[in-house]
């Protein structure tokens, strides 16, 4: 790459990056490559098989399960192969058959493939008999492809699980190939197969479904006041230690992995585990051993709740109790399939009962019975739930549970309707109608049998092994004269039930070990996972749970646990701050960026939101370094008048000591040119002080035989200008109005510091605050030499170029030269931070090669950058100037204002969390910020809640289908708006209800993407047209209107007073009567406006601010009003906005 196009990349690198997130983020992608590589992704391949045959497709990622379905299914698939074991060489290939080969007839998964006439160049007999070919090429790993009579090629199924590629690039230990090539030259293992793309429905589905419920329905804001309940008995050093066994058990089990790869690979002088009699010879209380056997226990059987229990445990015989129970659970699963469970009606009250009484509705209307629309729940409550003394009325038998709900039904329906004629007729019509649709919706199909899902493949085999259907028909008879079995009856069939016949599939802890040794990217996660949380429970306080389930026909699904007694502080503390840390996903991955793309060309993509808006952010700032301008101008102004006074009464002091009509000899006349002068440079640009300024400058230009009473007029002159301000300083001194006015500015940052930056960064701003001051209040350096610095810079660099005086040049000049000082005072400053010391020092180099690259010619390039270099190092390292800068404190000034933006609690959501934490501590110095750190918090939740949606959505995409996710809505109920009948998610209201909820602060693209993914426009559209027609949508369009009208009005009456009253509020002898002053002016300009809870809120804020004054005498009085008015308006506008979305949602 030229350094010209260096140049270019650096100059658009900051949009790429962006324009790649998106991309990334929309594609399911959390790294994006350069274009130039060919092939599909699975994804792709997925959507486009979809596409073609309009059937559902998904990659399964546990080779033996997607093995085991092309073999007993009717369809095969496509693998994701690497084609060679020692580089990477991925190809998508269709699986043309599944057969066992060889003397030990091991299964072996062949492709229909070839790679040319090269497959006939190199073949082989190996020791088995086996042809075999490697195309010339290395192809097929190690031993080359297994080739059958018809060419094609294949390889072991147990091969491509267990075995690993393994990449060790060749090192070139030569200076210029590695300044060309600076690629990672460290080994790393690969997966021989990825995944196989086979037809059916992802799994994934379901769970990415479930969690787009839990972060919407079930947001992590709902548990802020119970945690701040917990935070209140705590103290600060409960807290610390909590912090350290957290981080101490995140460390550990990072630790631990890498402990048990170190031990499980074979590698000098390390024999690694590599049979499984090694692994079974294992002592029962290895870690290895104990770890890969709970990760077995939960891939044998995932319909098992057991996430705690498996955490706990410590030695096998603890294993052995889980699995004991993960067996009575499968039994129980079993038993549910044919109705021998309570629970079965649960499927009808879940699925079903929505529909039934909408039909008892339609019935009772066209039979006019006259009835009150909320006695039909009671008609239907409980009707699919046995109370204790019903409980002996559950038999097993299907037939027996309809009839239970029938009778329990039409039981209800006599005690609210009164039997007339017409509600008689009804009544049997409808007795008829639940009987029909209860035998149709409980009993066992052809239909149901064609869908069986996978899980209840068990069943299907149980039964041909069992009955030996020789039909569908006759299987379908057999299922239902099982589900009309009672329990005792169907026992009798039921005594010998094997692993197999209940589901459970043999995994061993060495099956997931040697997944583990193949560079198996689901097996190391597991491994990951199941350390994390072992490590964590030995550290944390977990809060109780219980399973819940979803109830279909012939099978119930677990869909997670909800929490039976509230949240644990460490519960809620690790989903707090996990929501904190995915709003910092920009930090992390800023880690790797650059590195990655040296290496890899890779540029991140991550799920983002905007944190505050930067306008916001600015103009909180403009009121800070104004009201800082403003202090240190006022504090100037008087030191200055200090020092002309002492210059004034020196002059008058010296010249009084010479005879009047003495002319001054040249000592004494330098003496007084040295005095004027001092007060020349304090007061030259004073517009008031003409007269004195003259009679300065007459006596610069005095003669040399002038006598000593004419210089004393002159001087009178001066002293004269300034016996007013004498006479102030002598009533207030100048030094202590100084003082006041610096211990206040100081008491108005510790607060501003206190409210907005995290207590880590506090130090740093308030170096920041002090380089400014402290370059502010430099001496101004008279000599002219200082002066003509930077003139002469840009005239030396002239000599290399073009000598012009462009704006352009002079712009870019100014540009290079702010970058000098800004990495001059970070450098110089006690607390250096690298990252934005690099991140400087890159933008420096930039500015230095934009100008050589712009203004200086190509002959003269390397002289000019020599130059700039030894400037930028003399700059830099040299010595510190005593005098005035402007552009350094400029500089200063700049870099407190990118720090307190950087660093302020809108960009630190971990940070700010944990000084929430403290403040709401029972022993916190900090309580009264924690209303403040808790509004943040809250805003902070609610964000973390789109890039949880975010990350879902990603995830989505990376099925193929996206889309399909929503149709797995239907499996969850929910209340949106409060409804009083649950529904499902799939349902009109919940899908406005998700929508809605995700327009946080003015983020609309989480939901547009919501939207876009899961194809739910023309739904949504046609649900909020049906909407728009009922509610009379122009008046709520005008009341929104009107609200926003007032609203603006009383909001615009309000800052011009208190802007009013925040300008006299410090100087004021009465800040009370300005107070009720102001207040009075509010209720005046607002008198004819509506809304008045608006104007209370803001005449209460003026109260308090009273309160506040007089409770803290120490701060400012005009930051107190602008903390007090300012909560107040932002109160008002999220008042007004949550009215507004409250009318919204009948538009």
């Amino acid at each position: 790459m030229t350094r010209a196009l260096k140049y270019q990349y650096r100059e658009i690198k900051p949009q790429l990056e962006e324009l790649n997130r998106y991309i990334g983020t929309n594609e399911g992608k959390y790294w994006m490559i350069a274009e130039g590589h060919s092939g599909l992704y699975s994804p792709q391949q997925v959507k486009i098989f979809e596409q073609i045959t309009d059937r559902p497709y998904y990659a399964e990622e546990d080779i033996d399960t997607a093995v085991d379905k092309i073999l007993n299914g009717v369809h095969s698939g496509v693998s994701s192969t690497n084609v060679f074991h020692d580089r990477i060489g991925k190809h998508a290939q269709y699986v043309a058959d599944i057969k066992k080969v060889g003397p030990q007839q091991k299964y072996a998964l062949f492709h229909d493939n070839t790679w040319g006439a090269s497959e006939h160049e190199n073949v082989w007999i190996d020791s088995q008999g086996i042809t075999r070919t490697d195309y010339s090429d290395r192809r097929g790993g190690e031993t080359g492809y297994i080739t059958d009579e018809t060419w094609k090629n294949g390889n072991y199924i147990e091969e491509l699980l267990n075995k690993k590629g393994k990449i060790s690039p060749e090192i070139i230990n030569n200076k210029v190939y590695k300044k060309i090539n600076p690629t990672d030259n460290s080994e790393y293992n690969f997966s021989l197969i990825s995944d196989i793309i086979i037809n059916g429905k992802n799994p994934a589905y379901k769970t990415i479904a479930g969690g787009i419920k839990d972060t919407i329905y079930i947001p992590d804001s709902n548990w802020i006041s119970s945690f701040e309940k917990i935070l209140s008995g705590m103290t600060k050093g409960q807290i610390e230690r909590a912090n350290l066994g957290l981080e101490a058990a995140r460390t550990n089990y990072q630790k631990q992995y890498k402990e048990i790869m170190k031990r499980i690979e074979k590698k000098t002088f390390n024999p690694g585990i590599n049979s499984r009699e090694e692994y079974e010879n294992l002592p029962d209380d290895d870690k290895i051993k104990i770890t890969f056997e709970k990760i077995a226990a939960q891939l044998a059987y995932p319909n098992f709740y057991m996430s705690e229990e498996l955490a706990k445990a410590k030695s096998l015989s603890d294993i052995q109790k889980i699995k004991d129970k993960l067996k009575t659970n499968a039994k129980n699963d079993f038993y549910y399939a044919f109705g021998k469970d309570k629970n079965i009606l649960l499927y009808y009250a879940y699925e079903h009962s929505r529909k039934v009484s909408g039909k008892l509705i339609e019935i009772l209307n066209n039979n006019n019975v006259k009835y009150e629309y909320d006695i039909i729940p009671k008609i239907f409550n409980s009707t699919a739930a046995y109370t204790k003394e019903e409980e002996s009325q559950f038999t097993g038998s299907i037939k027996d549970s309809i009839n239970f709900v029938i009778n329990k039904t039409m039981k209800q329906f006599d005690e609210n309707i009164p039997p007339t004629e017409e509600s008689l007729k009804a009544r049997e019509e409808f007795k008829t109608y639940l009987t029909d649709f209860l035998n149709e919706i409980m009993y066992f199909n052809t239909d149901d049998l064609k869908s069986m899902k996978f899980r209840a493949q068990a069943v299907r085999k149980w039964i041909d092994k069992t009955f030996d259907p020789v039909s569908d028909e006759k299987f379908v008879e057999i299922y239902r004269k099982l589900q009309d079995m009672t329990t005792e009856e169907f026992n009798t069939y039921t005594t010998n039930l094997t692993d197999e016949d209940l589901g459970i599939k043999p995994i061993t802890g060495y099956d997931v070990l040697v997944k583990v040794k193949a560079a198996n990217d689901k097996a190391e996660t597991q491994l990951m996972n199941r350390l994390f949380l072992d490590e964590y429970v030995q550290n944390i306080n977990l809060s109780k749970t219980k399973p819940i389930y979803k109830y279909g026909k012939n099978q119930k699904s677990l869909r997670g646990a909800i929490y039976t007694n509230g949240r644990s502080f460490d519960d809620i503390y690790l989903t707090f701050l996990n929501a904190m840390r995915s709003l910092e996903y920009e930090k992390m991955f800023n880690v790797y960026k650059d590195i990655n793309y040296r290496r890899y060309n890779a540029m991140p993509s991550y799920p983002k939101v905007e944190l505050v808006k930067e306008s916001s952010l600015n103009s909180k700032l403009n009121d800070v370094t104004k009201l800082t301008t403003e202090t240190l101008v006022g504090i100037k102004s008087r030191k200055n008048i200090m020092n002309t006074i002492h210059t004034i009464n020196k002059l008058k002091e010296y010249i009084g000591k010479i005879p009047d009509d003495k002319p001054l000899n040249k000592k004494e006349f330098a003496i007084l040119n040295t005095l004027i002068g001092e007060y020349l440079t304090n007061n030259f640009t004073d517009p008031d002080a003409e007269a004195a300024l003259n009679a300065a400058y007459q006596i610069l230009q005095a003669d040399k035989g002038t006598p000593a009473k004419d210089f004393k007029t002159l001087i009178n002159v001066i002293a004269e200008d300034y016996k007013t301000v004498e006479k102030i300083n002598e009533r207030h001194p100048f030094k202590e109005s100084n003082k006041e006015n610096m211990e206040s500015l100081q008491n108005y940052y510790n607060e501003l510091f206190n409210f907005n930056i995290p207590k880590r960064y506090r130090r740093l701003l308030r170096e920041d605050l002090d380089n400014w001051i402290r370059e502010e209040f430099k001496k101004r350096d008279n000599s002219l030499g200082s002066r003509y610095t930077a003139y002469e810079i840009r005239a030396k660099l002239d000599e290399f170029g073009i000598k012009n005086n462009t704006k352009g040049k002079l712009e870019n000049f100014t540009k290079l030269q702010n970058a000098i000082y800004a990495v001059k005072l970070l450098t110089n400053s006690g607390n250096i931070d690298k990252q934005e010391l690099k991140s400087m020092q890159e933008e420096l180099n930039n500015a230095a090669g934009e100008y050589i690259n712009k203004y200086v010619k190509p002959e003269y390039k390397q002289q000019a950058q020599k130059f700039i270099k030894k400037w930028i190092n003399n700059e830099i390292h040299g010595r510190t100037n005593s005098y005035y800068n402007p552009q350094m404190s400029q500089a200063a000034k700049n870099k407190f204002e990118h720090d307190f933006k950087k660093y302020h609690y809108s960009k630190q959501p971990v940070e700010l969390f944990k000084d929430y934490m403290m403040s709401a501590v029972k022993d916190s110095p900090d309580a009264k910020y924690k209303e403040s750190h808790q509004k943040f918090l809250l805003n902070f939740l609610d964000l973390s809640k789109l890039i949880d949606i975010q990350e879902s959505l990603m995830e989505a995409v990376q099925t193929g289908n996206a889309a399909e996710v929503r149709n797995y809505f239907k499996d969850y109920y929910v209340n949106p708006y409060n409804s009083p009948f649950p529904q499902t998610m799939d349902s009109e209201e919940s899908l406005s209800y998700m929508v809605r909820a995700l327009l946080v602060d003015n983020n609309f693209e989480t939901a547009k993407m919501f939207v876009e993914k899961l194809g739910l426009a023309e739904r949504l559209i046609d649900f909020e047209y049906k909407q728009f027609d009922t509610y009379e949508p122009e008046k709520i369009v005008k009341k929104i209107v009107n609200i926003a009208k007032s609203t603006q009005a009383n909001m615009l009456a309000a800052r011009t007073e208190f802007n009013k009253l925040e300008k006299i509020i410090d100087t004021t002898d009465d800040f009370e009567k300005a107070i009720e002053e102001t207040k009075a002016n509010i209720i005046k300009a607002t008198k004819r406006n509506n809304r008045k809870s608006e104007v209370k809120a803001y005449l209460e804020a003026l109260d308090n601010t009273k309160k506040d004054i007089l409770q803290k005498a120490d701060f400012k009085k005009s930051f107190i009003l602008q903390q007090n008015t300012d909560d107040a308006i932002m109160n008002v506008i999220k008042k007004t906005n949550e009215e507004s979305v409250e009318q919204q949602q009948y538009l």
